[in-house]
């Protein structure tokens, strides 16, 4: 394999930078280029391969690694590589899949593809499945030593309602992790401390993690400053009927976003796009959102032709992604509640476009986004302090606000989790009213939700998610409580 010359390693490494950055229409350009010059370079064809996959590319991206196949064969190091772009890309049946494959031939890879296809088919929520793995694995004597197995039998055991087993598998993880993977245990144990309605533990574990993720949030928060005053809008475009109508589902994250998309999936037959980034995407087409990025008013003047290729980039990435035509007139549901800061730009661009913004008290958002076992993201890095969660939530709710004042009632619909979950018919028959949604005689096939929040939740949600807030006041930090308090109480949350 020719080895780059320092002109083309420095081209690989901006191809690279923007594929972080989400500007895959640029990245993937440059990839194609690149791998000519460097036709033996499997590391690029991998790195191609993943950024078509993530920008909703799906038969392109097999194509790509159908191609490492047949120039390498199917080496365990290469299926490693594409059942993690797999899970990636959110495909867990083609990673599960791939693991499959891997931890059934003998090799040296069989401990990880047993890791893997337990964790994959736990994603999915095949419990059943993914404790016989385990046992498979510990027969076969595959089971590591590390952390990251304690932490997944903890999972399981969790999942199963087991919950002393699963703490005791934590702490033991928690032992063996390095510093830089303490947090997933940390929140794996705010989580049990927070379904037992143990506050003292839940404080202390709140506390772990404010130091073991401060550093690394205060910087992400840096790059992705919050808006005190919400961005001028622009008008809302009419729908067009040459297009599918779009239907985008945002608000606080682990305020139902989820359990309203499988509802109205259930009761409209719309389908639903779960946590897939292509808004973002086609937004990151002018610019990185939170740097070097035009006012909402300027963009909806942009080049009306390159607006459309865009958006049309976006159903065809839906398409491939969910396999469905999306037909002018069909409706689409896309659930991504970290994605509600994009509306301003969103209205402008996306004719016709209808919002439903979810909830929820903020004094129970909190207790529920600080155990979630996420990445420090530009969204979750306000939830670990108080003081920058209670400011997240004023600046998300003084969005919604606009939004509410921007467009019309057909337009913008306020749901709160509450209502959702005791009354979920009566929500239901006031968005199909207002927002004049049609009913549908298609059968949408819900898969096992695929929303990072959600599945770290271990069980749906439930009235028992209500009340604990009293429960836990007392062995919570005050001035925490004070904090929480008073941003429930500027919401119009009391009791």
């Amino acid at each position: 394999m020719v080895k780059p010359s320092q002109v083309l390693q420095r081209q690989i490494e901006k191809a690279v930078l923007l594929a972080q950055q989400g500007r895959f229409d640029i990245a993937i350009p440059r990839y194609v280029k690149l791998i000519k010059r460097l036709p033996d370079d499997p590391e690029l064809r991998l790195q191609l391969a993943n950024a078509l996959g993530l920008s909703g590319r799906r038969a392109e991206a097999h194509h790509q690694h159908e191609v490492l196949r047949a120039a390498l064969g199917a080496k365990p190091e290469l299926e490693v590589r594409i059942g993690r772009d797999l899970f990636q890309w959110q495909d867990y049946e083609g990673a599960l899949n791939v693991w499959d494959r891997l931890y059934s031939v003998e090799s040296n890879w069989m401990s990880e593809a047993f890791y893997h296809r337990i964790r994959t088919s736990e994603r999915l929520g095949r419990i059943s499945e993914a404790r016989m793995a385990l046992e498979e694995a510990q027969m076969a004597k595959v089971v590591g030593s590390g952390w990251g197995w304690d932490w997944l039998a903890g999972r399981l055991a969790e999942r199963e309602g087991k919950l002393d087993e699963a703490e005791s598998y934590y702490r033991s993880g928690l032992d063996k992790a390095g510093e830089n993977e303490k947090a997933g245990c940390r929140c794996s144990l705010a989580r049990l401390a927070l379904r037992k309605c143990d506050g003292a533990s839940l404080s202390a574990e709140i506390k772990s993690l404010q130091t073991l993720r401060g550093a690394e949030a205060a910087e992400i928060r840096k790059l992705f400053p919050l808006s005190n005053d919400p961005a001028v809008m622009p008008q809302a475009l009419d729908a067009a009927p040459d297009m599918p109508n779009l239907i985008v589902l945002v608000g606080f994250p682990r305020a139902g976003t989820t359990l309203l998309a499988r509802l109205l999936a259930e009761r409209f037959g719309i389908p639903v796009s779960e946590e897939y980034p292509y808004l973002e995407q086609l937004i990151n087409r002018w610019g990185q959102p939170g740097r070097q990025f035009p006012d909402p008013e300027t963009l909806a003047h942009k080049n009306v032709r390159l607006r459309g290729k865009a958006i049309e980039s976006y159903w065809q990435a839906q398409r491939e992604t969910l396999k469905n035509d999306f037909a002018a007139g069909d409706y689409l549901i896309d659930k991504n509640p970290s994605q509600a800061g994009l509306l301003p730009w969103l209205v402008g661009l996306i004719p016709g476009l209808q919002v439903i913004w979810c909830e929820r008290d903020p004094r129970d958002l909190w207790l529920s986004s600080v155990t979630l076992d996420v990445p420090v993201n530009p969204v979750s890095c306000w939830w670990q302090d108080p003081t920058h969660f209670a400011s997240w939530v004023r600046s998300q709710h003084a969005l919604s606000e606009k939004l509410q004042e921007h467009l019309e009632p057909s337009r913008f619909q306020r749901v709160d989790y509450a209502e959702l979950v005791d009354a979920p018919v009566r929500v239901l028959e006031r968005l199909e009213s207002t927002m004049k949604l049609p009913r549908s005689d298609k059968t949408i096939k819900l898969e096992s939700p695929r929303s990072p929040s959600y599945a770290e939740a271990v069980e749906p949600p439930h009235k028992r998610a209500f009340g604990r807030w009293p429960k836990l006041v007392s062995d919570l930090d005050p001035s925490s409580v004070a904090i929480m308090e008073g941003v429930a109480i500027d919401l119009g949350f009391t009791g």
